[in-house]
């Protein structure tokens, strides 16, 4: 019951949000007139945001719960892809990104925590390597739509937003 939910949330955190920044690079540099070192810059923001999340994922886990980090995960995804979908320069699209990685520091370990409380001793290794495997189901999610729509890389990201939004809206049922 809670693997599913998990798995898409896995997959929008780090596939859509995170690592598909990095297919469309090269159109929304065009876009948007990037140097090479902006198209850098704006590429690892995610990770740096990512790893400051993990930081401090255990201090909002324990303060709010496992549940509401992982609410706070979705929303920056859904927030995160819209800011890129809608980005006219580079720090607008630096911003973006910086909170689209966030949800991928937040909602493993909120996941993890989930699990643990949710599965049985006997289930949990398995729950956890299904929603772990979200991160290639959604890469593998977003080829295609790379391949068909590279050209349209915003719509792509207001496609990725309205994933988000229905997995975020999944969780909170």
């Amino acid at each position: 019951k809670m693997v599913s939910p998990a798995l898409a949330m896995i997959a929008v955190t780090y596939a859509l949000a995170r690592l598909s920044f990095g297919l469309f690079l090269p159109n929304i540099s065009i876009s948007l007139s990037l140097s090479e070192s902006e198209g850098g810059i704006t590429g690892s923001i995610a990770y740096v945001s990512y790893s400051l999340a993990l930081l401090i994922s255990s201090f909002l886990i324990e303060r709010a719960g496992h549940y509401k980090v992982n609410l706070i995960a979705g929303i920056t995804a859904v927030l995160g892809l819209t800011g890129i979908a809608t980005a006219q320069f580079f720090i607008h699209l630096v911003i973006s990104m910086l909170v689209a990685g966030l949800g991928s520091g937040l909602a493993s370990p909120a996941l993890s925590q989930m699990a643990q409380h949710t599965l049985s001793s006997k289930e949990l290794d398995r729950g956890n390597t299904w929603i772990n495997s979200g991160t290639s189901v959604g890469v593998i999610l977003t080829g295609p739509v790379v391949l068909l729509f590279t050209d349209h890389w915003r719509l792509s990201y207001f496609f990725f937003a309205f994933i988000a939004v229905i997995v975020w809206y999944g969780t909170i049922m």
